[in-house]
């Protein structure tokens, strides 16, 4: 009978289940913060002086660019008075649309307001700001671009990029851009060694814009 009437403790009351709370509190708190990445965008260079301040360093949300705009649209007062939902184009803001565009015919001289934003949004290139993670300092990266619904190009945040390639006879997998995400390519290639037990090395390289990347190159397809 009492036998019968025991109920045993649920594991996580037990002494057992106590150890392996605290050490997955633990490795938790040993686990770096995640990484943070969020869109910015520079203008266009004949934007420089008259719509954006002229520093050519500075990054800007998207509400930002939408604000600026905005912001001289009203300033010049290129609402146009007979039909509010359209935009008179200045000289400056016609330079900021289409100024190294190849453009059939004369440049308008009015656009509706919706126009005037979807031009002005393409004019922009998209960088991502990282952060967090093992990232030890915050930094700007460049966005690669991907080919979207009806052949537009849609902005994405850099990442790692995996590829199986055949060198000199052998099979390798390749991953780029580690260091992006704050990961030491000499550290991660010698985990990879004992972890899938293969040998695996490290290709420093030089890219369109002068900066030094890292390739790690494993045995194998993985």
């Amino acid at each position: 009978v009492l036998y019968r009437e025991f109920t045993p403790l649920p594991f996580e009351a037990t002494a057992a289940g106590e150890k392996a709370r605290d050490e997955e509190t633990a490795a938790a708190a040993k686990a770096p913060a995640p990484i943070e990445v969020e869109e910015r965008f520079r203008p266009h260079h004949s934007m420089y002086g008259t719509i954006f301040p002229d520093d050519r360093q500075a990054y800007y949300t998207a509400p930002q660019c939408r604000s600026t705009l905005q912001d001289y649209i009203d300033k010049e007062g290129l609402v146009d008075p007979t039909a509010e939902g359209v935009i008179v184009l200045d000289p400056h803001l016609c330079d900021a649309l289409y100024q190294g565009e190849n453009h059939e015919g004369p440049l308008p001289t009015h656009l509706p307001r919706s126009e005037v934003a979807k031009k002005f949004s393409k004019r922009l290139t998209a960088f991502f700001l990282m952060q967090g993670g093992n990232i030890k300092k915050s930094r700007i990266e460049p966005a690669r671009y991907v080919e979207g619904p009806g052949g537009t190009k849609e902005p994405r945040a850099p990442g790692v990029a995996i590829k199986t390639e055949n060198r000199r006879g052998h099979n390798v997998t390749v991953l780029r851009g580690l260091e992006i995400l704050g990961v030491d390519p000499e550290g991660f290639a010698e985990e990879m060694k004992v972890a899938f037990a293969a040998s695996a090395a490290v290709e420093a390289q030089t890219n369109a814009a002068g900066k030094k990347t890292y390739a790690v190159m494993l045995q194998g397809y993985w």
